[in-house]
């Protein structure tokens, strides 16, 4: 029986998988290959190829400092020199003897007497009087007197000490030009900042007075006759007075004789020289707007803008007098003045650049300035100086 039954089972068994359908073996895996289906190869097509440089961000434009040596026109000088020497004063003076002129009623007095006023006032007195007999002759009465006559003959003449000067000098600069702010085509555009300073001096040395003093001193004598007829002359000494009364003369001699003698000759002789000296520091502050363009390898600019001038001047005038004849020293005056002006202007430049390295490059410019006018006075002298003029500058440009 259980034998029976395990044969049962399997007959039942193989009857099930005989009815059963064929099932199909399973399908092979296909190797796996890198080629991409259609769809992807045509996207890849038509996408761009891309380099390792597209990977990098570009880089911003640069800024650029410029530095070096600069020769400038500082501007247009006119000084005008005012010399202090003249003619020394005569230490020598006349002593004329003091008896007036004969023919002007007066006080006259002698070395041996006197011829006065008295009260009436008029051109006759009895306030006279003489001291020597020998003077009463006839109807003459003399008197005498003696002194000094100095007289004097000048030459003198100031000499023109103006000048003018263009005062130029060398100096330094400093620009920082921005980076490019506007673009036109294959022209750039930015702004820039500079600063420049130059140092010049200016000078002129000239005759500014000749004189000559030319002074004669002479000793004089004089001898006044006054006419006595019809009065009585007392005898010397006599002595009368202003309220009188007393015999009356003429107040007004009758003749007078003058004798000089000896000549002595006193010259003095002078000349003069003035040194004037301005020197000047001028410092420039600009900024301006410019333009570039890349020709090859230079790199060609113009530039336009706004300065500000500050000049330091420092003056002095030194006057120098001498004798001509000798040489020697008479007399010197110095004067001096300094002070400080600010002036605002405009500026025009050109510049060109060639690269020496990858970030440096040599930079020359020539650049033209104007400005106001700086006056001064030092001394007696004055001065003005229009400033503005060429600057010619060369040096060397950074890129950072």
């Amino acid at each position: 029986m259980k034998l029976f039954t395990l044969l049962l089972l399997a007959a039942t068994g193989s009857l099930a998988f005989a009815d059963a359908p064929d099932t199909p073996p399973p399908a092979k895996a296909k190797p796996m290959t890198d080629t991409p289906p259609p769809s992807l190869k045509k996207a890849a097509a038509a996408a761009p190829a891309k380099t390792p440089d597209d990977a990098l961000p570009e880089p911003p434009p640069p800024w650029r400092i410029s530095a070096g040596p600069q020769w400038r026109q500082i501007g247009s000088l006119n000084f005008h020199g005012s010399p202090q020497a003249g003619l020394p004063a005569v230490n020598v003076k006349g002593n004329p003897p003091p008896v007036g002129d004969p023919g002007v009623v007066g006080n006259r007095t002698y070395s041996d007497g006197y011829v006065k006023t008295d009260v009436s006032g008029s051109s006759t007195t009895w306030n006279w009087g003489y001291s020597n007999p020998a003077q009463a002759a006839g109807t003459t009465l003399s008197f005498h007197a003696s002194g000094t006559i100095l007289t004097e003959q000048t030459t003198s003449r100031s000499l023109n000490t103006n000048w003018s000067d263009d005062p130029s000098g060398a100096g330094a600069f400093v620009k920082l030009e921005s980076p490019e702010m506007y673009r036109s085509g294959s022209i750039g555009f930015g702004t820039e900042f500079g600063y420049s300073l130059t140092y010049g001096t200016s000078g002129n040395t000239g005759e500014a007075f000749l004189g000559s003093l030319l002074s004669d001193l002479r000793s004089v004598s004089i001898t006044d006759r006054y006419d006595t007829t019809g009065v009585v002359v007392p005898l010397a000494p006599y002595a009368g007075t202003f309220n009188g009364p007393g015999p009356v003369i003429s107040n007004l001699p009758a003749s007078r004789t003058t004798t000089t003698t000896g000549d002595s000759l006193i010259t003095s002789n002078i000349a003069s020289t003035l040194s004037s000296h301005l020197t000047t520091n001028l410092h420039t502050f600009s900024f301006g707007a410019n333009a570039h363009e890349e020709i090859g390898q230079f790199r060609v600019g113009a530039s336009a803008g706004l300065a500000l001038n500050i000049t330091s001047w420092d003056g002095s005038t030194n006057e120098d007098v001498r004798n001509p004849a000798t040489g020697a020293a008479v007399q010197s005056w110095y004067s001096h003045n300094s002070g400080t002006d600010l002036h605002p202007g405009f500026y025009l430049e050109a510049s060109a650049s060639v690269p020496v390295t990858e970030r440096l490059s040599w930079v020359t410019s020539g650049r033209y300035d104007w400005s106001g006018s700086v006056h001064g006075n030092v001394g007696g002298s004055s001065f003005n100086l229009a400033l503005g003029g060429w600057t010619l500058a060369t040096g060397f440009t950074l890129k950072f």
